[in-house]
């Protein structure tokens, strides 16, 4: 499995981000097939179900969260990914997460603890699949 993941191209790609490893490169890989099939970002962010829906009713927004829809094992893995990345201090992913938190989340002063870090989790996840598609061009 290593060692398909590090012959291809977009392998070694998935790699260079924080958080993903072999095994997550591998799933991705399987799971999203050609990059080129997807034209921006956001329809890969759609693909893997980190695309808000929006619910609201007349002129007030009521709530935004994830859609429901796209490949479960993609959603799982992209999850598992912000978290290693955001576990290790020394890359942009953490130090996005870290600004956010105080900022979109709740503090709960019973718990001593911000409510709601899967939401900026959501945010980060989008940043990865954003700079996926960044570094891998579809017209290379």
């Amino acid at each position: 499995m290593t060692q398909v993941v590090a012959a291809a191209r977009e392998g070694r790609i998935l790699t260079s981000i924080p958080g993903i490893g072999p095994m997550a490169a591998a799933t991705i890989l399987a799971a999203i097939g050609n990059i080129a099939n997807f034209d921006r970002p956001a329809q890969l962010k759609a693909y893997c179900g980190w695309a808000p829906t929006l619910a609201q009713s007349g002129k007030t927004l009521d709530h935004a969260k994830l859609t429901p829809r796209g490949v479960r094992l993609l959603k799982q893995t992209l999850y598992l990914v912000v978290w290693q990345a955001v576990r290790k201090p020394d890359n942009e992913f953490a130090h996005l997460y870290e600004r956010l938190v105080p900022r979109k989340c709740a503090f709960d002063e019973r718990k001593r603890a911000y409510i709601g870090k899967n939401n900026v989790a959501g945010r980060v996840a989008g940043q990865v699949i954003t700079v996926y598609c960044a570094l891998y061009p579809t017209q290379a």
